[in-house]
């Protein structure tokens, strides 16, 4: 009746990535779909995003749950810069500190 709050569970979330934070038509954006364990159920990609993520480049991802009566309105929207493992030094400099 009236006024009753109708609770279901939800089945899974939307996990979307792009290299700008528009996530407008035409950003190479990905989007995964994710159980709430957290297994990769599927994804699909739009344009050519590569399948290996570039270091130093800074991503934007959000994320909308889901389930028998739709998609929940997106997350707030985050940026996340990959960062690697530096290289190894070209010229190291060995000093001696003290006595030996």
């Amino acid at each position: 009746g009236d006024g009753e709050n109708l609770t279901v569970a939800i089945d899974d979330y939307w996990v979307e990535m792009s290299n700008t934070s528009a996530f407008t038509p035409g950003d190479e954006t990905r989007s995964f779909e994710v159980t709430p364990a957290g297994a990769v159920m599927s994804y699909s990609t739009s344009r050519a995003l590569s399948d290996s993520l570039t270091f130093a480049k800074i991503y934007y991802f959000r994320v909308q749950a889901a389930n028998a009566i739709g998609r929940s309105p997106f997350s707030q929207t985050i940026a996340q810069k990959l960062i690697g493992l530096p290289g190894a030094p070209t010229s190291p400099l060995v000093r001696t500190t003290g006595p030996l």
